[in-house]
């Protein structure tokens, strides 16, 4: 056995005894803000490599090392691995995390409107989590569905299909019961009837509804694989300014000091169902001028700094309104 490899082993088993389990992302080796698939990829690397019938030729010691190392391996993925104990844990601030899940979890009635809850591959996304775990380029499938919905009982095992048939897609499933969360559904995405089904991305801005009948098992895994392939490269591809201001536009910003076309869409805020669509256009319309000298970009109305530059200088319709897309042609500007 590799030297190196049984002083890691060794480490791995006595971490775990000083810590019993309470810090799954060091055992994983996976930041807090890690995927969902990042965290499976790291859990099966690491299982293969301190599986206890891969050291069952070896000493005693290390047998033992490799039994505890491997049990503490499964905790942090089980605490971790499953989403709504994940984010349970991320919130926890007291000394037994495992007592706290184990009463959460049995007070839980059998009539419980959250239909996913601890689903190993079903995140339950509340207005508290809606930040936290739509981050960076992280792209989001998600079931928006009301509890009283005869259709949306009904087809709940497709939902969970969907999310083993996506699982290897770069993408996190979630739902969220439009009943408790009525702001999620509401203001964010403007959801009109249940169940729902959209993909979402909120650093850049982007939403996409699946058009077709209902939760389609065969075809929504395919419809992901399609819009996360392009969203991805438009990611990587395109380039939105997403900040800017009056100072963009006065003498020495990036708007007026420059020689390029700009493109500049004022909105009332990021988070409209409006909005989002037009982030997404935005990114494709940024990609497909890439290497020429158009810039493209987003004033938020909805900022107090904002709104006299908005609404009075640029007579943005006041709020709430539809996203309006001014164009500054090449060379010098009179912003």
């Amino acid at each position: 056995v590799d030297p190196q490899v049984v002083r890691l082993l060794l480490k791995r088993a006595q971490f775990a005894e000083w810590h019993k389990g309470a810090k799954p992302y060091d055992v994983l080796k996976v930041k807090r803000d890690a995927s969902a698939s990042d965290i499976r990829k790291a859990y099966r690397k690491l299982s293969m490599q301190f599986h206890p019938d891969k050291w069952a030729r070896t000493t005693d010691v290390l047998k033992q090392a490799s039994e505890t190392a491997f049990a503490d391996l499964n905790k942090a993925y089980e605490t971790v691995g499953t989403p709504d104990k994940r984010s349970a844990f991320d919130e926890y601030s007291g000394e037994d995390f495992a007592r706290d899940w184990e009463e959460t979890s049995q007070g839980k009635s059998s009539g419980d409107e959250n239909f996913y809850f601890g689903d190993p591959l079903i995140a339950t996304l509340t207005e508290e989590l809606w930040e936290k775990r739509l981050s960076g380029t992280s792209i989001w499938l998600i079931e928006f569905y009301a509890a009283w919905c005869p259709g949306c009982r009904n087809s709940r095992e497709q939902w969970r299909d969907i999310a083993r048939k996506v699982e290897h897609l770069p993408v996190e499933v979630g739902a969220v019961n439009c009943v408790r969360q009525r702001r999620i559904c509401t203001e964010y995405v403007g959801v009109t009837s249940y169940p729902t089904v959209r993909l979402i991305n909120r650093e850049f801005g982007t939403m996409q509804s699946f058009k077709g009948s209902g939760l389609d098992v065969e075809e929504i895994p395919k419809w992901v694989e399609r819009v996360a392939k392009e969203w991805k490269w438009l990611f990587h591809n395109a380039k939105v300014h997403m900040d800017l201001s009056r100072f963009s536009f006065a003498p020495g910003g990036a708007v007026a000091d420059s020689e390029s076309m700009w493109i500049v869409a004022f909105m009332d805020g990021l988070e409209c169902p409006a909005c989002k669509a037009t982030s997404t256009n935005l990114l494709r319309l940024s990609a497909s001028f890439r290497g020429l000298p158009v810039e493209v970009g987003i004033v938020d109305c909805s900022l107090p700094e904002q709104r006299s530059f908005c609404y009075e200088e640029h007579e943005v319709p006041q709020p709430p309104h539809r996203p309006l897309t001014k164009a500054w042609r090449v060379g010098p500007k009179n912003a």
